[in-house]
């Protein structure tokens, strides 16, 4: 993910959450998929601006990063999103990190992990 609730850009994947607005305010020229509860319910190629669910977001992507979102976000699969970072102040890490290695350089990342679908119980 190149960024969250902020204009995407070409070759981008941005994740717009209810925060932002109530759609994602995108041109036609990406694909988004829109996720509630950790499923992909949906997936729009080639039209823009979707609505924003309530409990869930939508991933908006455009040139390269598009590709990714072809690839890895279909309707009925699974993903999540997870968010690390490290407090510094003053160039020394104030907060635990949650990485086994401890402390690291860490830039902005949002991480959308896939997750195989939930069992059902028939």
């Amino acid at each position: 993910m190149n960024g969250i609730n902020r204009p995407r850009e070409n070759d981008e994947a941005i994740l717009f959450t209810p925060e932002f607005h109530r759609t994602t305010l995108t041109g036609p020229g990406g694909i988004e998929a829109v996720l509630i509860d950790g499923l992909v319910v949906s997936v729009h190629d080639g039209e823009g601006s979707r609505p924003i669910p309530e409990n869930g977001f939508v991933v908006s992507a455009a040139g390269k990063a598009a590709a990714w979102v072809r690839e890895h976000l279909r309707p009925g699969g699974r993903a999540e999103v997870r968010s690390e970072a490290a407090m510094v102040i003053k160039g020394r890490v104030v907060n635990s990190p949650s990485d086994p290695t401890g402390e690291r350089p860490l830039g902005d990342a949002l991480l959308v992990f896939l997750r195989p679908p939930a069992a059902r119980a028939d």
